[in-house]
């Protein structure tokens, strides 16, 4: 699956914001995603939202974020999708609010989109079962780390299992 590569951390953030545009996704056709990110590129989007990066509030130190808006329910694959920034308000922009969590990060290097796929996928399919913890009630978040462009991170919402 390539998770030779992959880090795990846990970390506990409070909320932070993000602006961005947002698109429903509306199940598990992975064109959308790539579509709504070459759309978001093509525009000008993503320069404009790393533009306005506020590095002093970067919880995640990143300039550009991928939020799947899944925690009504993590097991429903159709869900709103944010291409955003940790920014103040910025004109033009919807803005969502990331709720204060627990994170199981998985950090993976490689080519785009695959190493984030591979960290999805072994995030959900190897770590979670065994890991004692169970997804929570949040977003799960791409996080392309600003000046490392090979890398990139899965967030994941966690709680402790009862």
């Amino acid at each position: 699956m390539g998770n030779e590569n992959i880090d795990i951390r846990i970390e506990e953030h409070k909320a932070f914001k993000v602006c961005g545009k947002k698109t429903w996704i509306s199940g598990q056709d992975n064109s959308q995603f790539e579509n709504f990110w070459k759309d978001a590129h093509e525009s000008g989007m993503v320069q404009e939202l790393k533009n306005a990066t506020n590095p002093s509030v970067n919880v995640t130190k990143s300039d550009i974020l991928g939020v799947s808006c899944v925690e009504q329910d993590p097991n429903n694959r159709a869900f709103d999708f944010y291409i955003a920034s940790e920014c103040e308000d910025l004109q033009g922009y919807d803005q969502y609010v990331v709720p204060a969590s627990m994170w199981a990060i998985f950090r993976n290097k490689g080519s785009l989109p695959m190493s984030l796929v591979n960290a999805e996928m072994y995030a959900f399919m190897e770590w979670l079962p065994k890991s004692g913890y169970e997804h929570a009630m949040a977003p799960e978040l791409e996080v392309y780390l600003a000046g490392e462009r090979d890398t990139v991170e899965f967030w994941m919402p966690v709680k402790r299992r009862n």
